[in-house]
């Protein structure tokens, strides 16, 4: 399942740097990847019965938790609150996926080869969309 999750979340990396700012934006991929390597790293941590939510990702968590709160007393448009609210708990948890994800299979190399990969792939696009060579 590890590996389907870094398939998703590489996918997605790819798609936040480089395509969406080439070809606009698709919520369906975005989401959609999101959720999948989501799914696939809550199924390993079920499998392997642990789920550390401890330093970094523990408090990525209990500031979003906070924010709700809190924003829910003084949000004056409760439909941009919750869409951002939204946006900050999907990226907090795409980031604990991707750190755990690094952490079981013990390298953080792949992450760093995607956005290799979409820096390359969006310097040479850049280049021949604007014809700059």
């Amino acid at each position: 399942m590890l590996k389907l999750g870094k398939v998703f979340f590489s996918t997605l990396i790819i798609y936040i740097l480089w395509f969406k700012e080439a070809f606009g934006n698709y919520p369906v991929i975005l989401y959609g990847t999101f959720m999948a390597g989501f799914m696939c790293t809550i199924a390993e941590m079920v499998y392997h019965q642990e789920i550390k939510v401890s330093g970094v990702p523990g408090m990525y968590i209990a500031f979003g938790v906070y924010s709700l709160i809190s924003g829910l007393l003084v949000a004056k448009y409760f439909a941009w609150f919750m869409s951002s609210m939204m946006t900050y708990f999907a990226f907090a948890l795409a980031c604990y996926c991707i750190y755990y994800i690094s952490h079981e299979t013990g390298s953080f190399d792949w992450v760093l080869d995607c956005i290799k990969l979409s820096a390359a792939v969006g310097y040479r696009h850049a280049g021949i969309c604007t014809n700059y060579h």
